[in-house]
């Protein structure tokens, strides 16, 4: 069988440029191995159009007899179906190039469609949270505003009368209302009391009549013969024997 008819029984009808480039892109090896192992075929005889006219053919062909063949035919003709190989490898690049494109487009078009809804839901989040914040913080400031009114509103009582204290109260209780601390407090009542009571001791001191001072005994003068010790005798007696006489000169 000749060559030509291989290829037009087992080429499945494809022309050659498309054979090479569906099954090897652009290579001829390649591309015949990779059919001839995805055709049918039983016991290595290769499938024509139909089992019924593989076997009743004068002779059948294996999978190696086919393969060899298309080969020939390919190499034969490879002038007629190599420039549009080229043609074909090129739209393959350009579809590729294309849906690459494609998909990252889709890509980036789905990751900005994430931003844009993470974006509204946040924007969504702060909407809901702003009412309960706006109602939580007049709920905090009610009272302070409703205590200010009330207090406003509400007349002050007349004031009663003030009853005249006495004075020495009045300035008795002055430094204690003033003192910022209790022992300051303290400190101040306790000084003001020991300078009354210094003062109540004077006053009752100055009130009690002065008495005459008590008259000192005068020694009895008596009359006596014993002679007084002159001036010189005096001088001369040892302060022993001034003790014991007692006299004094008498012109001392």
């Amino acid at each position: 069988m000749e060559i030509q008819e291989f290829w037009n029984i087992y080429s499945g009808g494809l022309t050659p440029a498309e054979f090479v480039w569906q099954f090897g892109r652009g290579d001829v090896q390649t591309g015949v191995q990779s059919y001839v192992r995805q055709h049918p075929s039983v016991y290595g005889i290769m499938l024509r159009d139909s089992w019924k006219n593989t076997f009743e053919a004068r002779t059948q062909y294996t999978r190696g007899n086919v393969a060899a063949a298309l080969v020939s035919y390919l190499e034969l003709t490879r002038d007629d179906w190599e420039e549009r190989v080229r043609e074909l490898e090129a739209a393959d690049a350009r579809a590729r190039a294309e849906e690459r494109k494609r998909a990252e487009a889709e890509a980036l078009a789905a990751a900005i469609a994430r931003i844009e809804a993470e974006a509204r839901a946040a924007e969504e989040t702060a909407e809901q949270d702003a009412p309960h914040t706006s109602a939580e913080t007049p709920a905090e400031e009610q009272p302070r505003h409703t205590v200010s009114e009330a207090t406003a509103s509400v007349a002050a009582p007349p004031s009663a009368p003030s009853t005249p204290e006495p004075k020495s109260e009045t300035i008795n209780a002055s430094p204690t209302a003033q003192a910022r601390t209790q022992a300051d407090a303290e400190a101040i009542a306790a000084a003001m009391a020991r300078v009354e009571a210094e003062a109540r001791a004077e006053a009752e001191a100055s009130s009690v009549p002065s008495a005459a001072p008590p008259a000192t005994p005068q020694p009895d003068v008596q009359t006596s013969n014993t002679p007084q010790t002159t001036q010189e005798e005096f001088v001369q007696q040892t302060p022993e024997e001034r003790a014991l006489s007692g006299d004094a000169p008498a012109n001392l």
